[in-house]
């Protein structure tokens, strides 16, 4: 008899005090108006008075719940609520789009299939002109021409590589096939001058091993 008087009496005590921090928060609440923050600062402080009393308390699950579902809907509406954490956008799927056209182009180009290959790489530079492989692609158009025996056109597409990607890794490859094009267009000074350019800019290079053996 004595234990149920003393947890009734322990019940009421919280409940009482649990109202009373509230109910003191609640006071200040329409002096300031939803444009001032205090209100919501008391309500915070009164939810962790409550805390501090439930933590003590045998019966802090049942009214600690309700008490701190009041605090926070009057601390939102007395302020204004902090803007949710925004997620990571996901990854845009054009960058997969971009390198499953570049290898499709790039196993038609090896395949033998030199027009169909650099058609499909000039679709790819045309779709997505600044992109992952905009550099590679130009190369290979390139070496497309090269195989062709349209060597003008492959010596745009190796300077195009080096003017609009000069720190590119692929900048190598072009420096040196512009050599290679324009000793065959008979310009040798004009290819020794790009061999010089891969040695001197890519030293460490396969390109400027093959450079050095044909600057010689």
């Amino acid at each position: 008899g004595r234990a149920r008087v003393r947890a009734g009496s322990r019940a009421a005590a919280f409940r009482g005090s649990g109202a009373g921090c509230f109910a003191s928060a609640e006071s200040g609440r329409g002096q300031g108006g939803a444009a001032d923050a205090r209100p919501a600062a008391r309500f915070r402080r009164a939810a962790r008075a409550c805390r501090a009393r439930c933590s003590r308390c045998r019966f802090r699950r049942s009214q600690y719940c309700r008490d701190a579902r009041r605090a926070r809907r009057a601390c939102g509406s007395g302020s204004q609520a902090a803007p949710a954490p925004q997620k990571a956008a996901p990854a845009p799927r054009a960058a997969k789009g971009e390198k499953a056209a570049y290898e499709q182009a790039l196993r038609t180009l090896n395949g033998g299939r030199t027009a169909d290959g650099i058609a499909q790489f000039q679709s790819l530079l045309q779709q997505y002109p600044q992109g992952r492989y905009a550099a590679n692609a130009h190369y290979w158009i390139g070496e497309g021409y090269y195989s062709q025996g349209k060597l003008q056109d492959a010596l745009q597409q190796f300077k195009t590589v080096d003017q609009s990607f000069p720190r590119h890794h692929k900048t190598a490859d072009a420096l040196l096939k512009a050599g290679m094009t324009m000793s065959r267009l008979g310009d040798a000074q004009g290819a020794k001058q790009q061999y010089q350019q891969v040695i001197d800019r890519f030293p460490n290079s396969q390109a400027a091993r093959r450079a050095r053996g044909l600057i010689r």
